[in-house]
């Protein structure tokens, strides 16, 4: 068995990687910083993340420090370090004395007042504000002092996994729409903040499924088959058959690169592990499936054949049950023309259809798995559902075609205190204010590695159904404050802004303005920081609001395949 080759070849490929890596880094560290200010936008994105990547964040923060300019007058920083002591200083706290005058301080003017602050009364400005305000509140109101990119996903995150318990939703919308480029950002503010390992605190916290639903750190591509590899050998008990249909019929440079993943990803050499956990028939047989683990000189009987995948797949689903994962490790990230060279195998082999034999023996997204694998339409549906979000969301979910679709069906009720001349007018106007926000939203899903659908669009349908509603709207004539429980609770003078935040509960979507006692409820996921999004009081969409579109989508997609949430326009 050629076990030294295959260590040593994946040893080079994974060296040739850090490598590569060392060449961007050094390229990075040379970037004229001058003319990078003075580039395109495009230019300046990409080589701000070839800087993050090679020479790291600090390294991007020391090269494009600003000098901060003076923004605010002298009397000007005089008069707001007066009213900001004002209100701080005494018995209570004066909090709109305090908001009205940090209303134009921004970040940048932050160093200029308060060194005037100190100089004008010794004492710290940003700490006599954080002593007299509480973190939501500095957030809602003080813009200078909000949190912003990455430091605002970091502190997220770092909220979501302190004190009793994981808030693992959290942890999912914090990192919903952020990509490869976005994270290195991210590692380095949550360190910043923390002094610990994103990573690692991550895996601390969730379990291994949790944690692979995180799609910034998913496995592509044939790091999949690496990652299916190691989990037929970790734990209680190896799942032969898993391994043979992850390595059966693969090529020697495919064989080559996950080693070399399964290496970067693990620490350890993949033959080791299997020589550890298989006995020596069953290293035989693996020998026979795929040439890379046979004999120096020598190949096995089906090295690199289709009939070596079609008979893993028989074995997987004869007998009693069926070993779902070897079935799907069988069928991971196969080319095109593999899969129509395994489907006339496994049909030479039983007589049987593949797909035939598929969908007798799995179900739900197992089966949708499988489909896609074999380049097939996916087609999952959800009815009356959340989709886990807000428990007072309800919608019908549908992928089908390669684009995702969200059905909410409404009923108006008015109360007789709304006049009868007033209710049509109104109910367009509910109508028309949900559909503007929300039914052509600008964000989808992109597929990265073996997704059976690179790019799928999100529609939102907003219709009118009295037979049979998602929810009903009630509608009084009188001022109240509007809310979605069993019904979405609205007044004829609900504005067009409300009407578009109160439809986000129908989509399962919490609260996220800073609501004082309310903070504490369940329907509240505060983001205090971030004032301009729909759920919060402004107008703006975020990646977040669709994350549990694209978990639903996920649940059900191939190994290798990872979707993100991005924006489309």
């Amino acid at each position: 068995m050629a076990v030294e080759r295959l260590r040593q070849e994946a040893f080079e490929l994974q060296s040739e990687q850090r490598a590569s890596k060392a060449t961007v880094a050094a390229g990075a560290r040379a970037v004229d910083v001058p003319g990078l200010m003075q580039a395109d936008p495009g230019t300046r994105a990409r080589t701000m993340s070839a800087l993050q990547r090679g020479a790291g964040n600090a390294a991007i923060s020391r090269a494009l420090r600003p000098t901060l300019a003076r923004t605010l007058g002298a009397e000007q920083a005089d008069h707001i370090a007066e009213e900001v002591h004002d209100g701080v200083e005494g018995w209570g706290t004066d909090e709109d004395q305090i908001y009205s005058a940090m209303a134009p301080v921004t970040a940048a003017d932050l160093p200029q007042l308060s060194g005037v602050y100190r100089g004008k009364f010794d004492a710290d400005l940003v700490e006599d504000l954080r002593d007299d305000l509480d973190e939501d509140a500095i957030q809602a109101n003080i813009a200078a002092l909000r949190r912003s990119g990455p430091d605002a996903t970091a502190y997220e995150l770092q909220e979501a996994m302190e004190g009793l318990g994981t808030d693992e939703g959290r942890i999912y919308r914090a990192l919903s729409g952020v990509g490869d480029a976005e994270l290195p950002a991210i590692e380095a503010a949550y360190t910043a903040r923390t002094g610990n390992n994103l990573r690692a605190d991550l895996e601390d916290e969730l379990n291994t499924e949790e944690f692979r639903r995180l799609p910034v750190y998913q496995a592509i591509g044939l790091d999949a088959v690496a990652q299916q590899v190691h989990d037929a050998v970790e734990g209680m008990g190896t799942d032969e058959n898993a391994i043979y249909g992850a390595l059966a019929g693969r090529t020697q440079e495919a064989i080559d690169q996950i080693a070399a993943a399964y290496l970067r990803m693990y620490g350890t050499f993949m033959i080791d592990d299997l020589i550890d956990d298989l006995n020596e028939d069953e290293m035989a047989r693996l020998a026979t499936l795929s040439p890379a683990f046979a004999p120096e000189g020598a190949a096995g009987a089906d090295s690199g054949a289709p009939t070596a995948v079609a008979v893993q797949l028989r074995d997987a689903m004869e007998g009693i049950g069926t070993n779902e994962a070897a079935v799907c490790a069988a069928l991971s990230n196969r080319s095109p023309a593999d899969i129509v060279a395994i489907k006339a195998a496994y049909l030479a082999l039983t007589g049987r259809e593949l797909e035939v034999d598929l969908r007798d023996d799995l179900s739900g997204d197992d089966l949708q798995r499988a489909l896609a694998q074999l380049g097939m339409a996916q087609t999952i549906t959800e009815t009356d559902t959340e989709l886990g979000g807000l428990m007072f969301g309800n919608f019908d979910f549908s992928f089908s075609g390669g684009a995702v679709t969200v059905t909410a069906r409404l009923k108006f009720e008015f109360r007789d205190d709304v006049p009868v001349d007033e209710r049509d007018p109104f109910k367009t106007r509910f109508l028309n204010a949900a559909r503007t926000t929300w039914e052509h939203p600008p964000f989808g899903l992109h597929g990265e590695g073996a997704c059976p659908t690179p790019d799928v669009p999100v529609e939102i349908q907003v219709l009118e159904d009295d037979a049979n509603p998602h929810k009903v709207v009630d509608v009084t004539n009188d001022e109240r404050r509007e809310h979605v429980i069993i019904e979405v609770n609205v007044s004829k003078h609900t504005t067009d802004k409300t009407i578009a935040h109160e439809f986000g509960h129908v989509l399962g979507l919490c609260d996220e303005y800073d609501g004082g006692f309310e903070n504490l409820m369940f329907w509240h996921e505060n983001r205090a920081d971030d004032p301009t999004g729909i759920m919060n009081n402004g107008t703006e969409y975020r990646a977040r609001y669709f994350e549990s579109l694209r978990q639903r989508v996920q649940a059900a997609a191939p190994p290798g395949c990872v979707y993100h949430v991005v924006r489309t326009r």
